[in-house]
């Protein structure tokens, strides 16, 4: 059973000052660690422990892959139905831009013919005269019977 002095190492590790120093320093300490079989030096109880916690971090891997996987999926959904609805909506706005467009040019020209055709001169007098007339039949009308049944 090897026994580790880490106060050794670690005033060495303090001690060098260069990157071929610390090399050096670090090729020691792992032979140092090769050394050291941890299964002898842990107890059976400690062993059983670590067994157990080992168990638990694969599980808990495998659940995080597993959210991981799932978080991934509805990503993909949601990005699908995403571009799906970006695509309506710009059709939907090419559309109706292209009836805009339609409809101004529509408006464009029959302002143009109107501002091209001859204009008809209609006063509001002879509008009224004709309304007046109108009304002056009908009011006849209805004295001539009243004067036929005295």
């Amino acid at each position: 059973m090897a026994k580790i002095n880490i106060e050794k190492i670690k005033n060495d590790l303090f001690n060098v000052r260069d990157v071929d120093g610390l090399k050096k320093e670090l090729i020691k300490i792992k032979s140092e660690i090769s050394k050291i079989n941890l299964k002898k030096e842990i107890s059976t109880e400690s062993n059983k422990r670590l067994k157990v916690l080992e168990k638990r971090y694969a599980d808990l891997k495998k659940d995080v892959s597993k959210l991981q996987k799932q978080a991934d999926k509805e990503i993909d959904r949601i990005l699908t139905t995403a571009k799906k609805a970006r695509s309506e909506a710009k059709k939907s706005f090419d559309k109706i831009a292209k009836t805009l467009k339609e409809e101004q040019q529509r408006l464009r020209k029959a302002i143009s013919k109107k501002s091209t055709s001859p204009k008809k001169k209609t006063t509001k007098k002879a509008a009224s005269k004709k309304k007046a007339t109108a009304k002056k039949t009908t009011k006849k009308a209805t004295r001539k019977k009243t004067s036929s049944k005295k």
